[in-house]
């Protein structure tokens, strides 16, 4: 898809991914549609309809949810599970009926299965199996909305693609602890710790779970490639396929973060799935793409900014 002159509809534009995809968005010739919650309420079927009857975007590139950590997903599992899918089935169901030319679906990789044979999440085995119950109230969600897109694809022909996020991190995220998700919510812990000198900080679960982290602007131009060259119904991953330890992480934010006190693990916390970890393969060969950020860099400048911008940041819930 040739994006000169297209109006492209960002879903969740005032949120951490939908606003860097604006920001990248930018540089393009490209007319921007951004609204704000009053002006387009995901959530209601109307006002949904009325919004993409009226503005009739080229595309749409949906980043909107009600994202959360893991935490959250265990505390309000049913607001996670019923939010989402009236949120992807409504942005699906009009995209189609008013003429959207495609559709970008930011899925998540916490929608593969929580125990494959292979240890990493490979395209071709994404429904192989039951999510990890610690979040399958919002992976579900995410799973009927590349099903739904796939039914649309196979009934009207329209053009719906999937791409399944890892954890992503950067400038601007949710950091607060309940919402966010495990580098942002470790940062600061770490920042918090310095700023108070307290002697220790308690991370949650045994660090021994392995993920991947994903710095935000190398997602955003995975998606502006997708947006441009991927059109097949197949998901795709987007990540680094670089195995990182939590235990790791958390050593490397406290030394970045030049906190002088200790880790303290509480092994009764959850950790989640042990190993999630995505084949970066099909998307190295459809898009010739790859990170540019290792962990380090994008941590680096995530700390960074979280430390010059605070107050303003703590305050974003």
């Amino acid at each position: 898809m040739n994006l000169k002159n297209k109006k492209i509809l960002v879903t969740g534009g005032s949120g951490f991914l939908g606003g860097h995809v604006i920001e990248k968005l930018r540089n393009f010739d490209v007319q921007i549609l951004a609204p704000n919650h009053k002006e387009l309420d995901l959530i209601r079927e109307e006002s949904c309809r009325h919004y993409l009857l009226n503005q009739k975007p080229d595309l749409v590139i949906h980043c909107a949810g009600a994202i959360s950590g893991l935490l959250n997903i265990l505390k309000n599992p049913a607001d996670i599970f019923d939010n989402n899918l009236r949120i992807n089935l409504n942005i699906l169901k009009f995209s189609y009926k008013f003429g959207v030319e495609k559709l970008i679906n930011i899925g998540s990789t916490c929608a593969y299965p929580g125990e494959l044979p292979t240890g990493y999440f490979r395209e071709e085995e994404f429904l192989n199996g039951p999510m990890h119950e610690s979040v399958e109230s919002y992976g579900f969600s995410k799973r009927a909305m590349y099903i739904g897109g796939k039914a649309y694809r196979q009934q009207f022909g329209f053009n719906s693609v999937t791409l399944l996020l890892t954890n992503m991190y950067g400038p601007r995220d949710v950091f607060s602890i309940e919402r966010s998700h495990v580098v942002s919510a470790l940062i600061k812990k770490f920042i918090d710790a310095k700023r108070k000198k307290e002697p220790s900080v308690e991370v949650l679960g045994t660090g021994k779970a392995i993920r991947e982290f994903l710095y935000v602007e190398d997602a955003v131009d995975a998606i502006i490639k997708a947006a441009e060259l991927y059109d097949e119904e197949m998901p795709l991953n987007v990540g680094t396929g670089v195995e990182t330890p939590i235990a790791e992480l958390a050593e490397s934010i406290k030394e970045i973060s030049n906190y002088p006190g200790k880790i303290k693990w509480n092994t009764k916390g959850p950790d989640g799935a042990l190993r999630k970890v995505s084949d970066i393969s099909r998307i190295t060969n459809k898009l010739k793409w790859k990170p540019k950020y290792d962990l380090k860099a994008g941590l680096t400048k995530t700390i960074k900014w979280f430390e010059n911008n605070y107050e303003s940041a703590i305050a974003k819930i």
